[in-house]
């Protein structure tokens, strides 16, 4: 009898990791939330525990230290955009650098529109002197082609020599995720931009600063 009903009780191995990634999806999604509203220094170990409804002790089980569970959102964030990133470079087949730069711009102003987190995430982790992702092997694959491209588009004469691929590439990247990581909109006060729904803004700024970046660099 004692053999039967110890038998019985053995949780079977399916369910045991169903459940293990349940408490593992639970704790990613509450610090998730956490880190991309107060950052690292902002989220301890506690207020994830209490954010996902469990021990703190199972956060230390299944992450180990609040730096690792860090890591872990980080990269799981950076990685969407890598992701996307390169499936957009695999099937973008303009020819003319202008109409690239422009789509360029277009497909990392949409992600950053749809995915907030990622341009939080990485302002914390540069508030917080945090090193740099564990995806950045990727982020380099990423930047590679993108950088090809120019290089290829300034051999031919399609972009001007006073600016480098590497310079335009940084002047892209920061100049979109600068747009969703500060709230500019008291700028616009008074005027008929100020009345502007935020996503129309954002499409206006996005207009502008084609404009400007494609004035400044195409030969």
């Amino acid at each position: 009898m004692s053999i039967l009903s110890s038998s019985s009780s053995v949780i079977p191995p399916r369910k045991t990791q169903a459940r293990t990634l349940h408490t593992q999806e639970k704790i990613k999604h509450a610090a998730r939330v956490l880190f991309v509203q107060h950052g690292f220094d902002g989220t301890s170990m506690g207020d994830v525990a209490d954010k996902a409804e469990i021990n703190q002790s199972l956060i230390h089980h299944h992450f180990g230290s609040k730096q690792a569970l860090w890591n872990v959102i980080r990269d799981e964030i950076y990685e969407g955009y890598i992701h996307a990133a390169l499936e957009f470079l695999s099937q973008e087949t303009a020819v003319d650098i202008q109409t690239q730069i422009k789509s360029i711009l277009a497909m990392r102003f949409d992600f950053l529109q749809k995915h907030p987190d990622l341009a939080r995430i990485m302002a914390w982790q540069t508030l917080s002197g945090m090193p740099a992702s564990t995806s950045s092997d990727n982020g380099m694959s990423a930047m590679q082609k993108v950088l090809e491209r120019l290089g290829k588009a300034q051999a031919a004469g399609q972009l001007s020599k006073q600016i480098s691929p590497q310079m335009l590439a940084v002047i892209v990247f920061v100049t979109t995720i600068g747009w969703f990581q500060n709230d500019y909109r008291w700028l616009f006060q008074g005027s008929p931009e100020g009345v502007l729904p935020a996503q129309a803004l954002d499409q206006l700024y996005l207009d502008n600063l084609t404009q400007v970046i494609l004035k400044g660099v195409l030969g």
